[in-house]
């Protein structure tokens, strides 16, 4: 798994190995440039330790394909720092719900299965007859994989993020994931920012990944798929759907309207907070220039060279790109940021009904200050929208769920007037350093590109 933020944005961990520190980040996406290393502190320790927190954790020296890497020790890639690159959330949320071999980690790759394969002849069966079975991922499925690999669905104090970051995080992922034994990234599209300036290399990128996908087109034997990841601009109705414009890509992307049907049924907050970005229908209402979504389509080219979307997903995001599926989490995930707290949001991934919190607090004190280490709080946002009897029992479940995590717990009742107070951060994190001031993404490297 590659680092979860680019180097000028995050503190700079390190990894103790054979008394020789290397930097945590370096190591992890990039083992084979520290075999010496690693073969020296396997042999004469056997591990190495992390030094994201004050008390070090081990980790794992393993070895594949004749090369050695580094992996978290059994049940703690959770207690790592949030702004480490080993840092993971094993067991819980949706990437927990499938069944084994659906997302297989391989060393610092993560292989994947979907529903729908990339490449597909016409006269193969469709999958779709598996589409309740976990053994597989759908597109959500995916998005969130990515999403967290990318470490786009947390927060440390001092990051920053632009589409810039977003985009580099993305394709970091992509390149150490697989999809049915294929590499993912020649077959991902992830705008770039655009520029004037490079106006002519962005047209060679979005030309090499349409090519495959024209010269294998819906009536060809061979039919290629491929995936686009992009902030939604616009939505604007056609005579047979709808055509889907992106930031920072000229060329719209169109939808039919069996696809925007299953879409809006399977992403309806997306969708709906999607919808109002439109100008150009009168049944969207006023459009909103404020909200950030997330639109996962995976893609075909027509005979005509148009690219068609046959499956995706739409997931609201706030300023700092994380996943919401409200605008009072969303102003409760602005809020997090803007207070410098630490924080994760956990994914569903295909699994929309999973009992999760909204967001899990990790640098809370002990309100009876006995805990001389942070400790997680769930929280919970209720909208407006809910029964009231219905809202005690939603409140109850989690409350439960809460307790069977080992977290406090926290909620905000939306119809209330005002948000609770936030619980108190723990003395051992105001005592810590902050993160480097972050710089512009500008400064990514090569492989942003």
């Amino acid at each position: 798994m590659a680092s979860p933020l680019h180097p000028v944005n995050q503190r700079r961990a390190t990894v103790l190995l054979a008394g020789q520190a290397v930097p945590a980040a370096a190591i992890r996406s990039g083992p084979e440039a520290f075999q010496e290393v690693l073969a020296r502190a396997k042999t004469q320790f056997g591990s190495a330790l992390c030094q994201c927190k004050r008390s070090p954790l081990r980790l794992v020296i393993r070895e594949r394909n004749n090369k050695l890497h580094l992996a978290c020790w059994p049940d703690q890639a959770q207690e790592h720092a949030l702004d480490c690159p080993f840092y993971s959330i094993e067991g819980q949320g949706g990437r927990a719900a499938y069944d084994q071999g659906a997302i297989t980690p391989d060393g610092n790759d993560t292989k994947i299965k979907l529903h729908h394969p990339v490449v597909q002849k016409r006269t193969e069966a469709s999958r779709d007859s598996e589409a309740k079975s976990r053994s597989r991922l759908h597109i959500w499925g995916l998005l969130h994989h990515l999403w967290e690999s990318a470490g786009l669905n947390r927060w440390y104090p001092g990051w920053t993020r632009d589409w810039g970051m977003v985009r580099y995080v993305l394709r970091r992922a992509a390149q150490t994931t697989t999809v049915d034994n294929e590499p993912l990234l020649p077959s991902l599209y992830v705008p770039p920012p655009w520029s004037h300036k490079r106006r002519d290399a962005i047209a060679q990128q979005w030309s090499q990944f349409k090519h495959p996908l024209i010269t294998n087109h819906r009536g060809t034997n061979t039919v290629f798929s491929g995936f686009i990841i992009g902030s939604i601009k616009s939505m604007e109705k056609t005579p047979y759907g709808f055509a889907i414009r992106m930031h920072h890509m000229g060329e719209p992307i169109y939808i039919d309207e069996a696809t925007s049907a299953r879409l809006a049924s399977y992403s309806r907050k997306g969708w709906a907070a999607a919808r109002l970005l439109d100008t150009t229908s009168q049944k969207a209402g006023p459009a909103d220039t404020t909200a950030h979504v997330i639109a996962a389509l995976r893609v075909q080219a027509s005979a005509s060279r148009t690219l068609v979307a046959i499956e995706g997903a739409m997931m609201r995001v706030s300023k700092a790109w994380i996943p919401v599926s409200s605008s009072y989490e969303e102003a409760m995930a602005d809020a997090l940021v803007e207070s410098d707290r630490r924080f994760v949001r956990p994914l569903h991934y295909d699994i929309h009904h999973l009992d999760q919190p909204h967001f899990v607090l990790t640098d809370c004190a002990d309100p009876q200050g006995r805990d001389p280490l942070p400790r997680k709080v769930a929280m919970f946002v209720y909208g407006k929208g809910i029964d009231e009897a219905y809202q005690a029992k939603i409140e109850r479940n989690d409350a439960d769920l809460a307790q069977r995590l080992g977290y406090g717990m926290w909620s905000w009742n939306t119809k209330t007037s005002t948000t609770p107070t936030l619980p108190a951060v723990h003395p051992s994190v105001t005592a810590e350093p902050r993160a480097a001031p972050p710089q512009s993404s500008d400064t990514a490297p090569a492989s942003a590109n």
